[in-house]
């Protein structure tokens, strides 16, 4: 691969964990930088702000196509309409500005993370999409409605999102995962309850939230997180959920203080929570309780 001294204007290279690798590429020097890309040592391509200020368009990204995998993070909107020939597999902009908006002309999508725009259109989303994460995501119904075609999604994420309920992801019937951060709207969850094959459940910063207890049911759940959420009435629930390795809890209440459905919980093996005054029992005593009923060292 070659070292930074090679590379064109301001191109650098990032490695990451398992073998993948990012080009960040200069505009400027697109034909130089293509010629990297037809290597093969590349995963990934990213249009990044650093490498390419002022930028206005993507139309020199042709040159690299075939394109599955695009990072994407400027400070101004740009034209994105070449996209529609790439045969991109994964979309990802966190600028706030960049987003693909109808789906049907990216039937090749497996992953997007983007924020949300009112133009947003999944309803033609093909097949292959199985990841989607928005940020901003502001519901004209407060639900999830205008998702109910993403039948096929394993993973879904909602960050600062105006959401009120979660009616709507009963349509998504393979959902594994399925994550809420800054939500502070959100309080119907009933929908959850229809969600059987649920392994990850993640809430953060959702003051409003109703019916954890309740809604809260499928068998196949491993972790689920209420970080900084409204108040729990009680830990009993988690005594219907046999899969549960992981629960936490942190800056949220629990009503009746009483830790112990932690203690005999069969697959429970990490837990983390911020004491007060009227729980039972601490972080370090509970984690300690699994510690030895797994004959590990305290």
């Amino acid at each position: 691969m070659p070292s930074s001294h090679a590379l064109p204007g301001k191109a650098r290279i990032r490695h990451v964990e398992g073998g993948q690798s990012t080009l960040y590429v200069d505009a400027r020097h697109a034909q130089a930088c293509a010629e990297l890309w037809r290597g093969g040592e590349f995963t990934t391509i990213a249009v990044n702000e650093n490498e390419n200020p002022e930028l206005k368009s993507l139309d020199f990204l042709e040159a690299f196509f075939p394109v599955a995998r695009l990072h994407v993070m400027l400070s101004r909107r740009v034209d994105l309409s070449i996209l529609e020939s790439a045969s991109l597999e994964w979309f990802f902009s966190n600028d706030g500005f960049n987003s693909l908006n109808d789906l049907s002309k990216f039937p090749d999508l497996e992953i997007l993370a983007q924020g949300w725009k009112r133009t947003f259109d999944p309803s033609g989303a093909g097949p292959s999409l199985r990841r989607l994460a928005l940020t901003g995501f502001r519901p004209e119904d407060g639900g999830l409605g205008e998702m109910t075609h993403l039948h096929q999604l394993s993973h879904l994420s909602l960050l600062t999102t105006s959401v009120i309920s979660l009616d709507g992801l009963q349509a998504m019937p393979s959902l594994l995962s399925a994550s809420f951060c800054s939500a502070p709207k959100l309080r119907d969850i009933s929908a959850l309850g229809d969600m059987r094959n649920l392994e990850v459940l993640q809430f953060e910063a959702c003051k409003s939230l109703e019916g954890v207890a309740d809604a809260v049911r499928s068998p196949a759940l491993r972790e689920l997180e209420c970080t900084k959420c409204s108040a729990l009435s009680s830990l009993s629930f988690i005594r219907e959920l046999p899969a549960l390795e992981t629960f936490l809890f942190p800056d949220t209440d629990v009503i009746d203080g009483d830790m112990s459905p932690m203690l005999d919980h069969p697959s429970l093996n990490r837990v983390l929570f911020t004491k007060k005054k009227h729980f039972s029992m601490s972080y370090l005593d509970v984690m300690s309780h699994l510690r030895q009923r797994k004959g590990e060292p305290q």
